[in-house]
């Protein structure tokens, strides 16, 4: 069961390669961002002679190209003195001003959601950093003089975290903003390149964590916890068995979850049988570790189907975040194809991304706002 041949037949775009390649890309990226002209950028932050730079840092983007600015909040919230944001929506809060610094990423460079932001960001003023691999953010950049990093195309945009979150990372860093995390880079990539053998494809079942887990995973719901601190491993794990496995998911985040999530299971009866909780481990304080031991204990095992808990790896944060990244990765691909699904089609998307642009238009509308005095 779950045989390279035998994944290899259903997963057709060759989605298990690129999941294998998590620690190739970040390398790949990190050596791309050595030709980027940060200097200019910085001269163009000190022109600005604001103490107050940036106010927010916000990042735009959606779906799998969104979750690199949930993972680098996860990362740097306690290092910076600013706050760092997610932007999943058309526009922008209200704060976003000449002051802010704003990440625009969308891996096609033509999300709708994405590209609406960045023109609001630009009327604001805002320093723009956009990162694509091509589409209508690359034109509108290169129109109006805007940096951007262009990453490789014909990825699926989840299977380019290691592009988008290492871009970037780096970014930040070569911004000024942050101290050298150069160290923790390589050794996160080190780590990364250790669990993957553990986990890749070649390894059989009765040595591998990621296929045993996938398998108990069948015909149930998975249920990911973790502890709030660490939200954007959950949300990862949440969309990578949405668009891979093709099954729904739910998360929810310690402390709170033992105030509210928990009464949830009582009337579930039966119905709970059908949920799995994957409990991820990581740097928990001890007030956040006992608990989780006591609703393990006195809920969670009584409740739901099972209770996996999944450890993170490594010395430093980054690599304890992406270790545990990749380890959904690889439990929903292999989900996936338990389920008889190529983990690289979205279907569903697909079909309501036409039907959008058919309706509204909003990518051309955009664009005719943002040239229409060149003509």
């Amino acid at each position: 069961m779950l045989e390279k041949d035998e994944i290899l037949k259903i997963d057709k775009l060759n989605m298990s390669k690129d999941i294998y390649r998590f620690p190739d890309y970040i390398i790949q990226a990190r050596n791309n961002c050595k030709s980027i002209d940060y200097l200019s950028i910085k001269q163009i932050i000190e022109s600005r002679e604001s103490e107050l730079f940036p106010n927010v840092c916000a990042i735009c983007g959606m779906g799998g190209s969104a979750i690199s600015g949930e993972i680098l909040n996860d990362y740097l919230r306690m290092r910076v003195s600013f706050p760092i944001i997610t932007v999943r929506n058309y526009t922008l809060p209200s704060y976003i001003n000449k002051n802010s610094l704003v990440f625009i990423i969308s891996y096609s460079g033509n999300t709708e959601e994405t590209l609406s932001a960045f023109k609001e960001a630009l009327n604001r003023g805002a320093l723009i950093i956009s990162i694509t691999s091509n589409g209508k953010l690359k034109e509108f950049c290169k129109k109006l003089q805007i940096p951007f990093i262009l990453v490789p195309s014909n990825l699926a945009p989840r299977a380019a975290l290691g592009h988008l979150f290492t871009s970037l990372l780096i970014s930040v860093q070569e911004l000024g903003l942050i101290e050298s995390v150069d160290d923790e880079i390589s050794e996160m990539i080190e780590v990364l390149k250790i669990v993957r053998d553990e986990i890749a494809i070649k390894n059989p079942l009765e040595n591998n964590i990621a296929k045993q887990t996938a398998l108990k995973c069948v015909n149930n719901i998975p249920v990911i916890y973790i502890t709030s601190a660490f939200q954007s491993i959950a949300k990862r794990y949440k969309t990578q068995f949405n668009e891979n496995s093709k099954v729904p998911c739910k998360v929810d985040y310690f402390p709170e979850l033992a105030h509210n999530e928990v009464v949830g299971w009582e009337c579930a009866m039966e119905m709970s049988k059908n949920f799995i909780c994957l409990l991820l481990r990581i740097d928990e304080s001890e007030e956040i570790k006992t608990r989780i031991e006591m609703t393990k204990s006195i809920v969670l095992k009584e409740k739901l189907a099972e209770v996996i808990e999944i450890y993170s790896r490594g010395e430093s944060n980054l690599s304890k975040i992406l270790s545990l990244i990749l380890v959904g990765d690889y439990i929903s691909l292999y989900l996936a194809i338990l389920n008889n699904k190529d983990p690289s089609s979205t279907e569903s998307i697909d079909k309501l991304k036409t039907e959008l642009k058919e309706q509204l238009s909003t990518v051309q509308n955009l664009e005719n706002e943002l040239f229409s005095k060149e003509t």
